[in-house]
């Protein structure tokens, strides 16, 4: 990989942690979301194949997926946006951005709409 691409890959881990320890704690907020979808998209425009390098298990990967889909669901519920149009996770081969871009940009959509 180079120089660039670590950097990217770096910033994405750094965002995605910062997204989830605000989402653990309940503070959430549109910017740390817009951080973490640019820096994804920074790394998904580098790589064709769409492949995250997170250096972690697939099933690990799918835990994450299912988390931030059940914490986008929550969300929905609780600004009283229908939950049902919030897809299901499907069943993940391969560790790919546009499950975790899809989930991401709801999340936002629902902060926009609740603001």
């Amino acid at each position: 990989a180079t120089r660039d691409k670590r950097k990217r890959e770096k910033q994405f881990a750094k965002n995605l942690q910062n997204y989830l320890d605000a989402a653990k704690e309940g503070k959430l907020t549109v910017e740390i979301l817009v951080n973490l979808i640019n820096s994804l998209d920074a790394l998904s425009n580098d790589d064709s194949s769409k492949a995250i390098n997170l250096k972690i298990a697939p099933s690990q990967f799918s835990d994450l997926i299912h988390s931030i889909f059940d914490y986008t669901i929550r969300l929905a519920e609780a600004n009283n946006i229908s939950a049902t149009l919030i897809s299901k996770p499907k069943i993940l081969k391969k560790k790919t951005y546009s499950d975790l871009q899809y989930y991401l940009n709801m999340q936002k959509t629902i902060f926009e709409q609740a603001a």
